[in-house]
């Protein structure tokens, strides 16, 4: 089995270059290099050092990452947000000289056998409730990370997210200051983040003098004539000084376009507010006013608590909440 040293000598490099190639760093590394340095890894059959540790101590250079996809997700992509974070955390896992195990699951108890069974140096977990978080804490003898981890907390646990209640507060606040009379909640669901998000909305009512419409937060059914159906409800609230705060992108997106497509237009008829600020904000026509939420610094601070367990240091902060913020596009109309 070949070295980093001996592919250099072979492709006439750097090892450095080599080592580029190998983490996927090759932003500066010629297109006609890379073809020859990956050539050479497979011909001369270079196995990395830390498989090498794997294979001789037992040890692994692996970070486990489970995400709990509710029952109302058919797959991953359904919703940005999880291809968005699951891309940055291999990033900077692989970065930080790692490998990435994922699994994606609605059934909890194939989590937690799974992640028993997996030869890891850590675990980050992806929106999962606390309960389940702190099982996997329990079952698995290596560090947890949290993202998005709601419900109880404890001083032990470690977990990064954001300020869900402020997010609804803001995107509310946002709302009723621009002078609309009624303001609906879209959510497809009504736990977790989306309880947080709209406490948030709540509060907001409460701090402009207003009684929020108990009837004002609408739960989308994932049957599709169902939910056919509760869309074809939401026409009525066009033209009548109404405004539609999703929480999620995704969701606007979709309310945007059926409402679009029944001959109506945003924001003249209707304006619509989201939730997340991922790729769906900006190729929407007209663009969408969301709460904007920092994926990629979800991931970096992630892997950086990870990396500081494993190296036996105790990180700063346990428990950190990243900030979130309005940003105003075209899905909103100005104030009256």
């Amino acid at each position: 089995m070949a070295t980093i040293r001996e592919i250099a000598r072979l492709t006439n490099v750097s090892p450095t270059t080599v080592s580029n190639v190998i983490h996927g760093r090759t932003e500066k590394v010629s297109v006609e290099n890379v073809r020859r340095i990956q050539q050479a890894l497979r011909e001369h059959q270079y196995f990395p050092k830390y498989g090498l540790e794997a294979m001789q101590k037992g040890k692994t250079r692996i970070i486990g990452i489970v995400a709990y996809i509710r029952n109302y997700y058919k797959s991953l992509i359904d919703d940005a947000f999880y291809g968005s974070i699951i891309g940055a955390l291999e990033k900077e896992i692989r970065q930080a000289g790692y490998y990435t195990m994922l699994l994606i699951e609605n059934d909890r108890d194939a989590i937690y056998e799974a992640a028993k069974s997996w030869n890891m140096s850590g675990l980050i977990t992806i929106t999962f409730p606390w309960q389940d978080y702190k099982k996997l804490s329990v079952v698995c003898d290596v560090p947890v990370i949290g993202i998005d981890t709601y419900g109880a907390r404890a001083d032990s646990d470690y977990s990064v997210g954001i300020d869900d209640e402020e997010g609804g507060y803001q995107g509310t606040s946002y709302l009723l200051a621009a002078g609309f009379d009624q303001i609906l909640m879209v959510t497809e669901t009504k736990s977790g983040t989306d309880m947080l998000r709209h406490e948030g909305y709540l509060r907001a009512f409460q701090d402009h003098g207003r009684t929020a419409d108990p009837n004002s937060w609408v739960l989308l059914d994932t049957n599709p004539n169902k939910r056919h159906g509760q869309l074809t409800s939401l026409l009525q609230f066009a033209k009548r000084n109404c405004a539609v705060f999703c929480l999620s992108d995704k969701l606007a997106v979709e309310i945007m376009n059926f409402y679009l497509s029944n001959g109506f237009q945003i924001p003249r008829d209707i304006s619509v507010c989201g939730f997340d600020d991922n790729v769906y904000a900006s190729i929407v026509t007209p663009k969408l006013t969301t709460i904007h939420q920092d994926v990629d610094m979800k991931a970096q601070v992630a892997v950086e608590l990870l990396c500081s367990l494993l190296k036996g240091e105790e990180p700063a902060e346990r428990r950190i909440t990243l900030p979130i913020k309005l940003v105003r596009r075209g899905s909103v109309r100005e104030p009256l």
